[in-house]
């Protein structure tokens, strides 16, 4: 609890962490702007009481029913691979976000602000609590069959927009 975390490429090869039990740490560091991949795949729960960042050629992806990531805040200039699970704080995504797959995806009290021009890819079930926004300036790439956007309590102010694409509560 509390360590600062970094997850990178040391020995020259790309490297994978599976985080598969609930954990609660300081910071996180996905990726040291080398030109091998890192890639924290988060199965479970993990709370990082200050921030996130991920490099360019680091991949934070959350992809299971189970996961969840909470954090102050996230800046992502490698890929948020969103597949399933819940997130919560808020996240600038300068490089790719992919919320693509057929699963549910959470956004509850989160806040997630694309700058990119790479596509946002989209789908599944993509579901808003607490006031929840993801807002981009590139076009919305749908994957998959079912692509929908739910409100799941009584909140306001849920939404999703990005250039030619815009849902609002």
């Amino acid at each position: 609890t509390g360590d600062d975390v970094t997850i990178d490429d040391a020995e020259g090869v790309d490297a994978t962490v599976v985080l598969v039990s609930p954990v609660t740490i300081g910071s996180l560091s996905v990726g040291n702007l080398v030109s091998q991949q890192a890639r924290l795949r988060v199965l479970s729960g993990l709370t990082v009481a200050r921030t996130i960042k991920v490099n360019k050629n680091g991949v934070l992806e959350i992809n299971s029913g189970a996961a969840g990531v909470t954090s102050a805040g996230a800046s992502v200039a490698g890929t948020l691979q969103f597949a399933a699970g819940t997130l919560m704080g808020n996240a600038t995504v300068t490089g790719k976000a992919d919320f693509g797959g057929q699963a549910a995806k959470v956004f509850h009290n989160a806040n997630v602000e694309g700058s990119s021009t790479e596509d946002i890819v989209a789908g599944g079930s993509m579901q808003f609590k607490g006031s929840s926004t993801v807002t981009g300036k590139s076009k919305v790439v749908a994957s998959g069959n079912n692509m929908q956007c739910i409100v799941m309590d009584k909140s306001t102010g849920n939404s999703f927009v990005s250039t030619g694409f815009a849902w609002r509560q």
